[in-house]
């Protein structure tokens, strides 16, 4: 039976709900940056120019989801049981999963926010995508920083994505990285994994 707490991610006074226990199931209600970047993550790997630069690489299926639509939620890490603060793997309606954090009373009570799983990086045709990972903390904005073989590429963004310039981008090597913010600060996070980037007629 699945247990039933209040919603993850709904911003709780300090001390009045802890964490529930590891491996337990709870709802969890998407935020607007969760359905944004599940919905987009499922466009971009399902689309024509993914299935032909990746023929053989598996894409995500499932319908657009909307803020507040809610899914079952399992609790895989446990962070700080006091103050509700956990990480789980939310199970969707498609073929794929999606990870979170839920901050709980920490939310409400000036934190800034904290990064739970570090961006990745990986490239679709002509784009190199940067996927935020995992924030906890509720985090208003994320702007990008994309850098190759090292140095910055212009000016951090909104846009997540950077396209690939023929030929000067081939061979280098492209990492990014991520800064959330919320009322309570900014924090940048570690480096994503580095993509070696192939020239897309070839891929």
């Amino acid at each position: 039976m699945v247990a039933r707490r209040p919603l993850a991610r709904r911003s709780l006074s300090p001390g009045t709900q802890a964490a529930p226990a590891l491996g337990a199931i709870v709802e969890y209600e998407l935020t607007a940056d969760d359905a944004k970047d599940i919905t987009a993550r499922r466009r971009t790997s399902s689309g024509k120019e993914a299935r032909m630069a990746f023929p053989h690489a598996r894409g995500f299926s499932g319908s657009d989801v909307t803020e507040g639509d809610i899914f079952p939620l399992i609790v895989t890490k446990v962070i700080d049981e006091a103050n509700g603060i956990y990480s789980g793997q939310v199970f969707l309606d498609g073929d794929d999963t999606y990870w979170v954090q839920s901050i709980g009373a920490d939310a409400a009570t000036g934190v800034p926010p904290v990064n739970v799983d570090v961006p990745y990086a990986s490239q679709v045709g002509a784009v190199v995508n940067c996927t935020m990972g995992n924030w906890g903390g509720d985090p208003a904005e994320y702007v990008y920083q994309w850098k190759l073989d090292g140095a910055d590429v212009g000016a951090a963004t909104e846009v997540a994505d950077y396209t690939i310039i023929v030929p000067d981008d081939i061979g280098k090597s492209a990492t990014c990285t991520v800064t959330a913010t919320n009322s309570s600060g900014a924090v940048t996070a570690p480096e994503s994994n580095a993509v070696v980037i192939a020239d897309p007629a070839g891929v």
